[in-house]
């Protein structure tokens, strides 16, 4: 499941690796010393993904009650509808779950945007249905992308002070009697690397027989292009200021000095539609200089966010003098 190659691995920078003999030298060379990840699929080439799971990072800044009820609640999901699955405890602050489908090589353009925005639909409808809260939604979809290897240490950098910290876990995998046995079971067996879980044999369901799960079913797109590369980049180079908001009674909000809850999502959602990575929102609200801005929980609020254009009909309660200037009223 994580080993087979062609894949794309990372430490975290991406490289391709074909050979057996690759995969297991940046394996021995950088497990427990650096950040150890390997790509969702499996690749036939650079650029054939051969596409076989939905993949759900389930986390949460504030404690692991929640991932783990998440988790339970996709797991169960899971059983209903026979659909395989692995489950890995992260390293972190959650777990990371794959339901697992026939493979489907994404060999042509159209083949792989047709993939990227049905993953994406089914794993939002997956989420709505199961009522799961903390997902990380801009995994969704996602089809070169890399997660922690089951068996190495967790290891992250903090984006302020490049300090290299651990928090004494390993990234996991987690069989049923495991993950039944309850956070505390699992809090004591991840300080071990445990072993790489093998697929167990061929999934017997698609993704379109999950799609055929849902009547309601609708088709969404995925943006891409420009959002996905600045999601790929290091540390968010690009950092948006005051002007390039655009939305006049947005650039007042930045300006205020304390903007209540609502008005702070109205900012973050807007700069995530422009494609602005959560790093760089983070940044540009660190240098607005709030008065009760703590990096981690900012962190944390925004990743829940989702992008979308601004509420016009309630800025305009406060801010009803700055419509006239406006690019969303010509």
């Amino acid at each position: 499941m994580f080993t087979e190659v062609p894949r794309y691995i990372g430490f975290p920078a991406q490289t391709f690796v074909n050979t057996k003999f690759a995969f297991k030298s940046f394996e021995r060379t950088f497990k427990d010393k650096v950040p150890f990840f390997v790509s969702t699929f499996q690749f036939k080439d650079r650029n054939t993904p051969i596409i076989n799971n939905l993949f759900f990072d389930i986390d949460s800044y504030f404690s692991l009650r929640i991932p783990y009820r998440n988790t339970r609640t996709l797991r169960d999901f899971c059983y209903k509808h026979d659909i395989p699955y692995i489950i890995n405890f992260s390293g972190g602050k959650g777990f990371h779950l794959l339901m697992r489908f026939k493979p489907i090589v994404a060999d042509t353009p159209e083949k792989k945007e047709e993939l990227r925005n049905l993953m994406f639909s089914l794993q939002l409808k997956i989420a709505e249905e199961t009522q799961i809260e903390a997902y990380d939604e801009p995994t969704f979809g996602r089809i070169r992308f890399l997660i922690r290897y089951p068996t190495s240490k967790y290891l992250r950098r903090d984006e302020e002070t490049g300090a290299v910290g651990e928090s004494g876990y390993y990234c996991r995998y987690l069989t049923d009697e495991h993950f039944d046995k309850g956070l505390k079971h699992i809090v004591k067996i991840v300080k071990e690397p445990g072993i790489v879980p093998k697929e167990n044999g061929s999934a017997g369901i698609s993704i379109y027989d999950i799609k055929d799960l849902f009547k309601d079913f609708k088709l969404k797109e995925r943006e891409n292009g420009v959002t996905e590369r600045l999601l790929l980049q290091r540390a968010g180079n690009i950092i948006p200021s005051i002007e390039a908001l655009g939305v006049p009674c947005l650039q007042k909000i930045a300006k205020n000095k304390h903007p209540n809850h609502f008005e702070r999502i109205e900012l973050v959602s807007f700069l995530k539609l422009l494609g602005y990575t959560d790093l760089a929102i983070n940044a540009f609200i660190k240098q607005l200089n709030w008065k009760d801005y703590k990096y981690p929980v900012t962190s944390y609020q925004i990743r829940t966010i989702n992008p979308r254009y601004p509420k016009c009909s309630y800025l305009k309660e406060a801010y009803g003098e700055l419509c006239k200037d406006c690019t969303f009223r010509k």
